[in-house]
């Protein structure tokens, strides 16, 4: 999130300023009368939308659950929200938890004052902007520090820089992960997935669980596991979470498998980052062969010096997954070529918006698996969105 300053804009700083610390000040009044509320806290390199919008519809089977919209995860975003809403007639509120520095994560805590915090995973992302992977760890952990003794801290145990700092957190720690060794409260036993979705095994404190979720990707079992871990602080039981877990429903551009003509397309264009995208590549391998695979990608940013490396190692796994790579950009697209084997998969390039856009509507004439990976041009993803044949599966 790069900040340009103009003259205009370093005259209005000073005022930007003072309305956030205002807005903030207000919001956090507000929120300490509101002494019923329950606060969930969201943050992590990746997944936080997606954890935030399975726990809220889980939870909504037996509480009046609001979380915050969209991408709105900032100090200034969620202070606006808390004051747009009536939250005195909800149990449980939801709070997403971005950061492009230290500090931020503080400031949100402060003013929210969560009981139970989730931790998805610490990654190299934003790299640019924190310098070093020791800043990520300090910025997340932010959440993790805040829950009070009595709270639950919720975490993905098999990430090595989060299980670096867990030792330090002082609130009941819950962990997720599907590596015996590290003795997680939540194991992933065995995920089953097929084109209706996932199957979890999963033992809880010794016991065995099986979840079914209509969800694409193996990934998606820590995504629940932190879902499961944090329904259980609130007291749904077993039955409760099996049942609530049957029709789940994905974020919007988040793993959204929809039907295009003869083709499938699964919109994964919220966000790139290095493991999504692999993630994502290794879904495409439940799909019959006779499906052309073919990714649609511009890039990734925000990966500082390890930019180049992670787009090789992004291109090794499409090269396994997939049989077109179809670049919207050359930079930093371009990079991914390091990686790909061609003579396994086909790189173009469809930089003109109305290129792109005839090669997508060509592509609903065949049987083609067709993964969107990060943005689209706007004009193009809006015409695709009008289109008439692109529907959800039912």
């Amino acid at each position: 999130r790069p900040i340009i300053f103009t003259a205009t804009s370093i005259f209005l700083l000073p005022i930007f300023f003072v309305l956030r610390n205002y807005y903030i000040k207000k919001a956090t009044r507000k929120m300490r009368t509101l002494n019923n509320l329950k606060v969930v806290g969201i943050t992590g390199s990746f997944g936080k939308t997606t954890v935030k919008v399975f726990l809220s519809q889980i939870l909504a089977k037996k509480f009046k659950v609001i979380h915050t919209p969209k991408n709105i995860n900032t100090e200034l975003g969620i202070a606006k929200f808390i004051l747009q809403n009536d939250l005195s007639t909800y149990d449980i509120f939801i709070a997403e938890m971005g950061a492009y520095g230290r500090g931020e994560i503080e400031v949100m805590t402060k003013m929210t004052k969560p009981t139970v915090g989730i931790l998805t995973t610490i990654i190299e992302q934003h790299l640019a902007l924190f310098k070093k992977i020791e800043n990520i760890q300090l910025a997340k952990f932010e959440l993790l520090y805040s829950i009070p003794e009595q709270g639950t801290s919720i975490a993905n145990i098999d990430n090595k820089y989060i299980k670096e700092f867990l030792p330090n957190v002082k609130s009941k720690i819950q962990t997720f992960g599907s590596a015996e060794t590290n003795n997680p409260t939540c194991l992933i036993k065995e995920v089953i997935e097929n084109e209706k979705g996932i199957i979890i095994n999963f033992e809880i404190n010794k016991e065995n669980w099986q979840i079914s979720a209509p969800l694409l990707g193996k990934h998606q079992a820590y995504n629940l596991a932190s879902c499961v871990l944090a329904a259980i602080s609130f007291g749904m039981s077993k039955d409760e979470l099996i049942e609530a877990c049957k029709t789940l429903k994905v974020p919007e551009r988040t793993m959204r498998l929809m039907k295009y003509g003869s083709s499938i397309l699964i919109d994964d264009s919220y966000n790139a980052n290095p493991e999504g995208f692999i993630a994502a590549l290794k879904s495409l391998d439940v799909f019959d062969k006779s499906y052309k695979k073919i990714i649609i990608a511009r890039g990734m940013f925000e990966l500082g010096d390890q930019t180049i490396q992670k787009h090789k190692e992004v291109g090794e796994e499409i090269s396994k997954h997939s049989d077109k790579l179809i670049l919207t950009t050359q930079k930093p697209g371009q990079l991914f070529e390091a990686g790909v084997d061609t003579n396994k998969t086909s790189i173009y390039y469809k930089i003109d918006s109305d290129e792109l856009l005839k090669y997508l509507i060509k592509l609903k004439e065949s049987k083609n698996v067709i993964l969107l990976e990060h943005r689209l041009p706007e004009d193009v993803y809006e015409a695709l969105l009008e289109d008439k044949e692109l529907k959800d599966f039912q």
